[in-house]
């Protein structure tokens, strides 16, 4: 069941959940420790977390709040009384998602076919992949409106250089680097991924991750890479990122990745672009402990489902239903003028002596001139 305050809780779990993943992956020293993979999957668990805030069991902690807030958080509904609130909230949240689904599909497709348009082959580059691996059969081009290389397209990647003068060893590391992510599926990752955030566009939280997880992305595309290499090949793939930092020449920025394709480098310069030279520089592969990493993530994953178990709600103050009326808590009351007055919960109703004839309220006692002196 979905409710108001399952979502509130999934935000605030979540977001806590994030907060200390974030910490922690910032600090160098303990990406280097844990491992790129150890982050990954700790992402993904938080992710997963703010994108099903379902509950599953019926224990609940309540929390008191005063009448008036908890006259609230009643259910209102709209129009003639057929649509509750929150659905229409929940209809407009879906609205809005699909419409930055199609948001990005256009944005996608305008920025693949601006590149096509401006863009020619690179038969030497094209080589070079097919050395790599033979039964590749992405595109290679040339583009002289990009700063970085990078690989772009859902279904139909094509691989972009830059208008720039490369080093054979610097276009084996790039085209081994964006062949990588290709052959990973990195790509199709980073679409769904994406897909997934806009369906929870108002969780802020959910962008955050998303960009977390695409730079871990980079990180896991250049230690596969570097797994392979031994210290000169990894100083010449380092080597190959700093040239393209360089000729790159861009502004002072975060340096976080696009969701829409996958760069060889960001464009800026930044704290993803740095902490990727301090991680691969200060990087032993050997050094992981699997055992601990395994239970320190089971121990997430448990966490993470034991807090579906309970759910923080505000204390509820239901107003009484009315009782219905009955020959013990109503009378009827006989005036000089032959008239009688009908008493119910404090009210009175005059009652016609037509009324009376017709048997309406021959349940009722009938009291003349005065109130009983019975209590009600």
């Amino acid at each position: 069941m979905i409710t108001v305050y399952v979502l509130l809780w999934s935000i605030l779990i979540g977001s806590i959940f994030y907060l200390l993943l974030h910490a922690a992956l910032k600090n160098t020293t303990f990406l280097s420790r844990y491992g790129v993979g150890f982050f990954l999957l700790c992402c993904v668990l938080c992710f997963i977390r703010l994108l099903i805030p379902m509950e599953f069991s019926s224990f609940r902690r309540k929390l008191e709040y005063p009448a008036f807030i908890s006259s609230l958080l009643k259910e209102h509904y709209v129009g003639p009384g057929v649509f509750p609130l929150t659905t229409l909230i929940i209809c407009f949240s879906l609205m809005i998602s699909l419409l930055l689904i199609i948001r990005a599909h256009w944005k996608i497709h305008k920025i693949s076919s601006s590149l096509k348009k401006s863009s020619v082959e690179d038969p030497d580059a094209q080589r070079i992949l097919q050395e790599i691996d033979p039964s590749c059969q992405v595109p290679v081009c040339r583009n002289f409106a990009i700063k970085t290389p990078v690989i772009i397209g859902y279904l139909h990647p094509i691989i972009y250089l830059p208008d720039y003068q490369y080093t054979q060893e610097d276009l084996h590391n790039i085209l081994l680097h964006e062949y990588t992510h290709y052959k990973r599926h990195h790509l199709k990752i980073k679409f769904f991924l994406h897909i997934f955030t806009l369906l929870i566009w108002w969780n802020p939280i959910a962008f955050l991750l998303e960009r977390d997880i695409s730079h871990l992305l980079e990180l896991t595309c250049d230690e596969t890479i570097l797994r392979k290499y031994n210290q000169s090949g990894k100083l010449s793939y380092i080597g190959s990122l700093l040239h393209c930092l360089d000729q790159a020449n861009p502004p002072k920025g975060t340096g976080a990745p696009s969701p829409y394709f996958i760069e060889f480098l960001p464009e800026t310069h930044g704290k993803y672009t740095m902490q990727r030279f301090e991680y691969h520089l200060s990087q032993d592969f050997k050094m992981y402990h699997r055992k601990r990493n395994r239970l320190i993530c089971t121990l997430i994953f448990l966490c993470i489902l034991f807090s579906y178990c309970f759910i923080i709600e505000p204390y509820y103050i239901p107003e009484e239903e009315p009782t219905m009326s009955n020959a013990e808590n109503s009378y009827l009351i006989e005036l000089e003028d032959g008239s009688y007055e009908f008493h119910y919960a404090g009210a009175v109703v005059p009652v016609t002596s037509q009324e009376m004839k017709n048997g309406y309220y021959s349940i009722y006692p009938i009291y003349k001139n005065k109130k009983p002196s019975i209590s009600h």
